[in-house]
């Protein structure tokens, strides 16, 4: 949660400015957020702050504003979460100068975007050495539902959206159960 990242990064002398952030796209916040907005500005500006990274699409609009129109500062924005082009117009995204994605599935919704470009996608780090004991925990797994070694186990876990393609697997099933009986 935010106040452990705050928490840890104070632990090794990060300045932190929490501050909350409007979401843009709500009327009954636009009375709040062109003083969220001078507080984000007025933060660049005495931190001497060279560039701004958007975490997500909902916050780009600060940072567009606040960092690359008024302080003339490179913006920089990571999408993990779904995008639409309603959402990538009307969140300014066109102004960020390099749009970081999680996934190839993420970047190619902005594929009609006309600033291609900008986008890269870079995916999130994991460490492998967590699954070390990958067959020990196979193995355990199996014996708890009663699988063999001959059953095909399929799992997913993932959010239920049709970008995921949860259905693809669903039609991939009667192919996989002739192959694997």
């Amino acid at each position: 949660n935010a106040d452990c990242l705050l928490e840890e990064l104070r632990k090794i002398n990060v300045k932190t400015y929490p501050m909350r952030l409007w979401n843009w796209r709500k009327g009954k916040f636009w009375l709040k957020i062109p003083g969220t907005m001078f507080r984000v500005y007025r933060l660049i500006r005495e931190e001497n702050i060279d560039l701004v990274h958007s975490n997500e699409f909902w916050c780009n609009p600060y940072g567009v504003i606040a960092g690359k129109l008024f302080n003339r500062i490179p913006l920089v924005t990571h999408i993990r979460l779904d995008i639409t082009p309603k959402k990538i117009k009307h969140y300014y995204l066109s102004k960020s100068d390099r749009i970081l994605c999680v996934s190839r599935a993420t970047s190619e919704l902005f594929r009609e975007s006309g600033f291609m470009e900008k986008v890269e996608t870079i995916y999130n780090g994991l460490d492998l050495t967590k699954f070390d004991d990958y067959e020990a925990r196979r193995v355990s797994f199996r014996n708890e539902f009663g699988y063999t070694d001959e059953h095909l186990v399929i799992g997913e876990i993932a959010q239920l959206d049709e970008r995921k393609n949860q259905l693809k697997v669903l039609e991939l099933v009667p192919d996989l159960v002739r192959q694997y009986p």
